[in-house]
């Protein structure tokens, strides 16, 4: 499951974003390792009232769960905090319950996503550094990286070109701690595409792919795929690891695995990914309801 690091990843996504400890925890919640979590994005990080907030999410594993959420998001907010309320929930009983118990005053959209995982067997019980192996993984990484190059084309990770293309989302570096790599045409130096990544902060052995994007110019050519490609082996050899993550990392782990979210409707992706080798373990509801 991957429902923490989706919400661990939002909650980063802006320096405004804070998290409500009062919906950290259901005690009836039937699988405890997924809480129901609530933050809110605000104004700014100087203005955290209920009058300046901007958008609330509520990721919730069960709609059974909703109307209580509801009452402690009213005891934390007041009553703005539906002014604009995204829910999201693996239960697609929090369509009905939305239609129901939201003001007909607002709008409600839905959307649904994949929750796609790909399993990914170890390279090496202990990973070592990345010069010192000679596996067929890492032949695996050349092959991409000359079929790039053939192309005119390198990866390379480039957090802080990130940070000046997004500035509103440079936080997921900076206090997220994600991982950016880049696409680049060798000639000009202009991004092709790129991937934001965010390992696992207390296991390292889940992986969550938080954006991947190929620029409109430079589609069709195969980036993307290569660029995940890159993303399996290094992940595969424990190389996205700090040096203090890697120098305690148990031996005999479990498979690492990948995971991500895409909107079901973008059939591209989902295919590729598909032939990557992801499977859908299952949907993501998301239920926007939005003042007038």
């Amino acid at each position: 499951m991957a429902s923490d690091l989706v919400a661990y990843h939002y909650r980063h996504s802006a320096p405004s974003h804070i998290l409500h400890a009062a919906l950290k925890a259901f005690p009836e919640t039937p699988d405890t390792s997924e809480p129901a979590t609530l933050f809110t994005l605000f104004d700014s990080e100087n203005e955290q009232s209920p009058a300046h907030t901007r958008r609330s999410w509520l990721l919730i594993n069960s709609a059974n769960l909703l109307t209580r959420a509801k009452s402690q998001m009213e005891e934390v907010m007041g009553e703005t905090y539906c002014r604009n309320l995204t829910i999201n929930s693996y239960d697609k009983n929090i369509v009905a319950w939305a239609t129901d118990s939201v003001n007909s005053e607002r709008n409600i959209t839905v959307d649904m996503l994949y929750e796609m995982k790909l399993d990914i067997p170890l390279c090496d019980p202990t990973p070592r550094p990345f010069q010192e192996l000679d596996t067929d993984a890492l032949e695996e990484l050349q092959d991409t990286l000359v079929a790039l190059q053939d192309g005119g084309f390198d990866i390379e990770e480039d957090p802080d070109w990130f940070c000046s293309f997004k500035p509103e989302e440079k936080s997921i570096v900076l206090l997220g701690g994600e991982r950016v790599f880049t696409v680049v045409e060798k000639a000009s130096g202009e991004k092709a595409a790129y991937v934001t990544l965010l390992l696992d902060p207390e296991t390292s052995d889940r992986l969550y792919v938080s954006s991947l994007e190929t620029f409109p110019r430079w589609r069709r050519r195969g980036l993307a795929k290569a660029l995940m490609r890159h993303v399996h082996v290094l992940h595969a050899n424990g190389w996205l690891r700090t040096q203090e993550e890697t120098s305690c990392a148990d031996e005999g782990r479990k498979p690492r695995e990948i995971w991500l979210t895409v909107f079901c409707e973008n059939v591209g992706p989902v295919g590729m990914y598909h032939r990557l080798g992801y499977r859908v373990n299952r949907c993501l509801w998301v239920v926007n309801c939005d003042s007038r």
